[in-house]
């Protein structure tokens, strides 16, 4: 049986923005190609699991909250990679965070099947539909007309999670300029996103 090898990720000291690509890097003894990058970092934890089995502990996190949400931002990606090929690979990187109360958060080798709700009944402009989106999704809208930004959150979180979709009102949209379309190709487009590797992670009910 192969050893587990183990690495520790602290953020407790961190005093500016910068800090945090240096800590990460030195934590996983990245290569020195390494510029600060999510996709990297990505590419480097799914490349961890192929290779050997790993146990990641982070300490500090929440001390990244001001530092432009990213404490949820390195939660998602290492939820992301741990799921990027199944739940086989998934229990060859375990990740513990260890929370400023002392509570440890281990991330679960399978995947979390979320329930959401999208209401478009009383819907009346395309800023509703997004604002709609990003009220069950729980992000920020950048611009209220471009339904850029829910396609970009729904497609980075499509690996994190089971989600069950469950749309209400749809019809409605199709007094809204192209909305009704552009909704139903946006949820199209996630299925099929990333050549349908993870279809089976979403699911979508019209009601």
């Amino acid at each position: 049986m192969s050893k587990i090898k183990s690495y520790v990720i602290d953020f407790s000291n961190v005093k500016q923005w910068h800090d945090i690509p240096d800590i990460i890097s030195t934590a996983l003894d990245f290569p020195k190609w390494y510029g600060y990058s999510l996709d990297i970092l990505d590419e480097v934890l799914t490349n961890m699991m192929l290779s050997e089995e790993s146990c990641i502990e982070i300490r500090g996190l929440e001390k990244l909250k001001k530092y432009d949400g990213y404490d949820k931002k390195i939660r998602n990606l290492l939820l992301s990679a741990k799921h990027s090929y199944g739940v086989e690979d998934a229990k060859n990187l375990q990740i513990k965070i260890i929370h400023e109360d002392g509570t440890i958060e281990t991330l679960a080798d399978e995947l979390e099947v979320h329930k959401f709700v999208l209401d478009f009944s009383g819907a009346e402009t395309r800023a509703e539909v997004i604002n709609e989106f990003a009220r069950s999704f729980d992000f920020e809208v950048e611009d209220s007309d471009d339904f850029s930004r829910v396609w970009h959150f729904l497609q980075l979180n499509l690996t994190m999670r089971i989600s069950i979709l469950e749309i209400r009102g749809i019809e409605s949209l199709k007094a809204i300029d192209d909305t009704y379309g552009e909704v139903l190709e946006i949820l199209s487009g996630i299925k099929e996103s990333w050549n349908g590797e993870y279809s089976d992670r979403f699911f979508v009910n019209i009601l």
